[in-house]
């Protein structure tokens, strides 16, 4: 793939830390899948890792699926309410997308800290008009999302 970084071969990885980055949160994946990790970079900068193990993505639509998401968050989609890639990197085994850091909650999770579960409605409409502004900026770029 022509956008990949090459290979590097000299890439430290431990179970605390992956280049530079160092981990300091294990997110949860309800449905199973990718590792998506939360690390510091240089003590200053807050990033996801999302990382793809290659054994499970040998097929050439999976390589194709990963190679789009690169693209699209580091080259294409440029929204303040789309996350970024800042990075991508990978070794023999694993490809790592180093995304911007959103906060803590997904969108799934933040009604759970809330009264009867809801958003208030200024919350409710904040973050309909968040997503419909992203889905726009991506229709409009010829993006669509499933």
């Amino acid at each position: 793939m022509p956008k990949f970084d090459p290979i590097d071969p000299n890439l430290v990885e431990t179970p605390n830390s992956v280049g530079d980055y160092y981990v300091t949160n294990r997110f949860d994946n309800a449905r199973g899948g990718n590792d998506v990790l939360l690390a510091d970079r240089c003590e200053s900068e807050k990033v996801v890792l999302k990382i793809y193990g290659k054994s499970d993505h040998v097929s050439a639509g999976n390589l194709k699926c990963i190679y789009c998401e690169l693209r699209f968050l580091r080259d294409v989609l440029m929204h303040p309410h789309i996350v970024h890639c800042n990075h991508m990197f990978h070794r023999f085994s694993l490809v790592y997308l180093a995304l911007e850091f959103g906060g803590m909650q997904n969108l799934r999770q933040r009604p759970l800290d809330q009264p009867g579960y809801r958003l208030d409605v200024e919350d409710a409409v904040n973050c309909t008009m968040q997503i419909a502004g992203s889905l726009v900026y991506c229709h409009s770029q010829d993006v669509v999302h499933k």
